[in-house]
């Protein structure tokens, strides 16, 4: 096959590739719009309270999106395949920035979860997302055996490690998501739901003997209510 038939052929397939990611990319959008409106309508009163512009967390959030979809522009040229090799360092990146948030962080209403990095904080536990899709997607792309001493080394770890220091931050919302995230995953991949439901018996019974906190207790009454 001549160069100009496969420049030809890889066009084609990046054509279909961005025709069957359209609706994802709308529904993303969608997301990101209903999430900057809830962001306006929640803090621009308190901003007029403030005495500053109504619009100043909306503007925040703004120039997070445009550095978003920068990120969304770059990695879709990225093929997912090449992702895998990254998967454990980044893991051990996001690892380290947890541990930091604990010596270094910045403490507000209780939870010690941002660092603050010159005049804007960080939160690294929202790694943690990517960080436990790309471990997770990395090990049960062949298979959704548990029991492997390779995935336990590699995914399993890191993710317990994770979740454990974002559970002493506390960070419980964040440790139910990358729960859930982690089943959905394994799920997925054909795993299976006898172990999941063994599982699901032996860990939620530890999440009663711990007990809610306060603010956690509020949170879950105003959801059912």
């Amino acid at each position: 096959m001549s160069y100009q038939n496969k420049l030809q052929q890889n066009e084609e397939i990046s054509s279909q590739n961005m025709q069957s990611d359209r609706p994802l990319l709308i529904a993303v959008i969608f997301l990101v719009v209903i999430g900057l409106m809830a962001i306006f309508s929640a803090s621009a009163p308190k901003c007029i309270e403030m005495g500053v512009n109504p619009t100043r967390f909306l503007l925040q959030q703004l120039l997070g999106v445009i550095v978003g979809f920068i990120g969304l522009k770059w990695l879709s040229n990225v093929h997912y395949k090449k992702l895998i090799t990254y998967t454990f360092p980044f893991a051990v990146f996001v690892i380290i920035m947890l541990v930091l948030v604990k010596v270094a962080g910045v403490t507000v209403n209780g939870a010690q979860r941002w660092i603050n990095i010159g005049p804007m904080s960080l939160q690294p536990s929202e790694f943690a997302k990517p960080a436990v899709v790309l471990l997770l997607a990395g090990v049960f792309y062949r298979n959704a055996e548990v029991f492997d001493k390779n995935k336990i080394i590699t995914a399993f770890i890191p993710i317990l490690i994770m979740m454990g220091l974002i559970f002493i931050q506390p960070n419980l919302s964040m440790l139910l998501l990358l729960m859930f995230t982690a089943v959905a995953i394994f799920m997925c991949a054909g795993g299976s739901i006898k172990l999941l439901l063994t599982s699901a018996a032996c860990v939620i019974p530890l999440f009663i003997m711990k007990g809610l906190r306060g603010y956690q207790s509020s949170r879950s009454n105003t959801w059912f209510n």
